[in-house]
């Protein structure tokens, strides 16, 4: 399949690897100033790579322009953090045919958001929206010299997917698990997507309990002490799960009162982190735990993505249907005093997701069905 990806980052370059080692002709495609790495991949021919996938070089093609990266692609994923969304989406709309299937590596509420942006421009889009509730991908880009270097160190399994509108589920999942015939699970609507997307409440909930422990407000610090405690590993205490569970229990509510059904952080991990020994045959649950790194600062993307992109939208709508969420909405302020950045008012709101305030005053699962559907 051709297949087009937009983002050159640690997501992106472990997707162009893995689908080009499964027989895809992958495009990678980034924006000034991050296709630099682009120079790079082309001039070694391909990117390295190590981890779960062994040890090698993957051939990728790089395009600078946006045109050359969609022109043949039947899927074009958008492989940025979710403040890349929509600038990675602007620069490649103008060149997307109507049959074309644009998917979201990480969801954040992605497809709403695009959506209301196109409609509050009174843009034209014909293509067909979709995300997946977190990228498939635990990466990392390593030095490696002056080569690019991609460590996949783990493939979900059962990664939740969904459409904007219901008629394109089934063109959807025939075409996602052409590439991914194990990894992809279809879900209802894009808000459970969204909902279920575990990096919000387990990213948040650690990095705030755990903030004596990060040196750095803004840049990163000279020395490797930032790093001699595992983010998973040390930060996920008793006292931060017990956080993450009323979390949890404040989205149940949420999905409840949409007939959205979710799952809490622990049954997530379960789906997400099984894998098969290839060595025993055995199956194992495998939480990304292990790892001895965690943020050298502050506002990491734990903060600055998972907070207003996921946070503070889960807030609204629960403030909408009537729920008090004071353990989401506390996260939220500890985040804005900790970072100096006030994530309420910057982050997205009812608006950004096409929600009107007209709606607001009735906000039931049949109002939040049509919007979903696009069509509000």
């Amino acid at each position: 399949m051709e297949v087009a990806i937009c983002g050159a980052g640690n997501v992106g370059c472990a997707q162009a690897v893995d689908l080009s080692l499964r027989g895809h002709n992958v495009r990678l495609f980034d924006v000034p100033p991050f296709s630099d790495r682009l120079k790079v991949i082309e001039r070694d021919g391909g990117i390295s790579y190590s981890g779960v996938l062994g040890h090698g070089k993957a051939l990728v093609s790089c395009v600078f322009a946006p045109e050359d990266a969609v022109r043949e692609a039947e899927i074009i994923f958008i492989a940025t953090p979710a403040y890349g969304h929509l600038s990675m989406f602007e620069a490649i709309r103008p060149y997307i045919r109507e049959e074309q299937l644009v998917i979201f590596d990480s969801s954040y509420f992605a497809c709403m958001r695009v959506f209301q942006w196109l409609k509050t421009g009174g843009i034209l889009f014909k293509g067909i929206f979709a995300e997946l509730e977190i990228s498939p991908y635990a990466a990392r880009l390593l030095k490696d010299g002056e080569s690019v270097r991609v460590d996949i160190r783990g493939i979900k399994k059962g990664v939740g997917v969904a459409t904007l509108a219901s008629k394109n589920r089934g063109h959807l999942l025939e075409k996602l698990q052409t590439l991914y015939p194990e990894e992809v699970n279809l879900m209802s609507n894009v808000l459970e997507t969204s909902l279920n997307n575990i990096n919000v409440t387990m990213h948040t909930a650690i990095m705030t309990g755990n903030l004596g422990r990060i040196k750095s407000l803004y840049g990163m610090p000279t020395t490797e002490e930032v790093y001699d405690w595992g983010f998973y590993e040390d930060g996920l205490s008793p006292a931060v799960w017990r956080v993450i569970e009323v979390l949890d229990e404040e989205k149940k509510m949420l999905g409840q009162a949409l007939a959205i059904k979710l799952e809490t952080s622990r049954e997530r991990e379960k789906r997400l982190y099984t894998y098969i020994d290839p060595t025993t045959g055995e199956k194992k649950e495998a939480p990304p735990r292990a790892r001895k790194e965690a943020p050298a600062t502050i506002m990491h993307r734990y903060y600055s993505e998972d907070v207003p992109y996921g946070l503070v939208p889960i807030y609204y709508l629960c403030d909408a249907v009537g729920i008090y969420a004071v353990g989401t909405l506390s996260i939220i302020i500890l985040a804005s005093i900790a970072s100096g950045v006030d994530f309420l008012s910057q982050g997205v709101n009812l608006d950004s997701l096409g929600i009107r305030r007209g709606l607001r005053r009735d906000l039931t699962k049949e109002v939040i069905y049509r919007i979903v559907e696009g069509a509000v």
